[in-house]
């Protein structure tokens, strides 16, 4: 097995760009209803394809993983998903809406979506004190959010208000501006990604939803059973929660610094949840290195409300 370091998840993430939204996710949007600038986390947002997903659905996204190059990653992707949303409700439009030109209703943004700025070399406000000290080299430990809005041409503004202007603080380097041409990109709410490995975390915003695909086990037990504290504090009244965990019966069971879980150890997690889905899968399936055994817990779960 290839040791897991940030280097193998860079290109493991690289190697997502073209699959379907994971099923988990679809689920617990659809049973979460729109987001309605509600606040969503993804913990190991790897390729970004659910943290496009949540954006598209009206969410306002915090999205945290260690690899190199999330911050890039996860802003292209979600640009492919507005693409894809675009031309699909083209596609759909009557025919005379079909014909018309840029910054038509087509687009369903008016003349002012000409442009689409993704702004990930913002720090400061959304990201502050998440992040605690443990990272060192490459500034991996440094908190790095973004926020994706649709920006008019002169003046910054749009039909729906002036588009929001950058937090100062952070490093990354210049804004990312794409888009031109005559496309009109709406984002469906603000983004924050944060590139630092999930350890290291010290806090979580309060959150409407937390989905975490895979990605939970590669922590040490230790540092699991924090994080998983902070999942549940963040947690608000009604909120709710999705995440894949791996079983005590996987392949990589045993694998020194991660965490493999019993049935009961899952249970005792969301304990206090209303538990909507509780599914496990034990059997042989495909991984990025090959065919493996699997041992997986799907769960949703929500908070009740008060």
């Amino acid at each position: 097995m290839a040791e897991r370091d940030r280097r193998h998840w860079a290109a493991y993430n690289d190697g997502q760009v073209g699959r379907a939204m994971r099923s988990l996710c679809a689920d617990v949007i659809e049973m979460a209803g729109p987001g309605a600038g509600r606040v969503a986390i993804d913990l190991g947002c790897g390729a970004g394809i659910e943290t496009a997903a949540l954006l598209a659905a009206g969410w306002e996204v915090h999205a945290f993983d260690s690899a190199p190059g999330t911050r890039e990653r996860v802003g292209a992707q979600v640009l492919r998903t507005m693409r894809n949303t675009n031309e699909r409700s083209a596609a759909a439009a009557p025919p005379d809406l079909q014909a018309a030109g840029p910054g038509s209703e087509r687009a369903g943004t008016g003349d002012e979506g000409q442009s689409f700025v993704a702004d990930l070399a913002r720090g400061g406000a959304d990201a502050a004190g998440l992040v605690g000290e443990r990272d060192g080299g490459g500034g991996q430990g440094e908190p790095l959010a973004g926020e994706l809005v649709a920006a008019g041409v002169g003046d910054g503004s749009s039909a729906a208000g002036p588009a929001r202007e950058p937090v100062a603080g952070g490093e990354g380097g210049e804004p990312l501006a794409v888009g031109g041409g005559g496309e009109a990109l709406t984002a469906g709410g603000p983004l924050a990604v944060i590139e630092a490995d999930l350890a290291a975390l010290e806090r979580l915003p309060a959150a409407a939803l937390v989905y975490s695909g895979y990605s939970l086990q590669y922590l040490a037990p230790g540092d699991f059973a924090r994080v998983w504290g902070l999942v549940r504090e963040c947690l608000q009244p009604g909120g709710w929660l999705a995440v894949n965990l791996l079983g005590d019966r996987d392949e990589w069971a045993g694998t020194p610094g991660e965490t493999f879980l019993s049935e009961d150890a899952v249970r005792a997690l969301v304990a206090g949840l209303e538990v909507v889905r509780f599914d496990e899968e034990d059997g042989e399936g495909p991984s990025f290195g090959g065919r493996k055994h699997w041992h997986v817990f799907d769960v949703i779960a929500r908070r009740p409300p008060r």
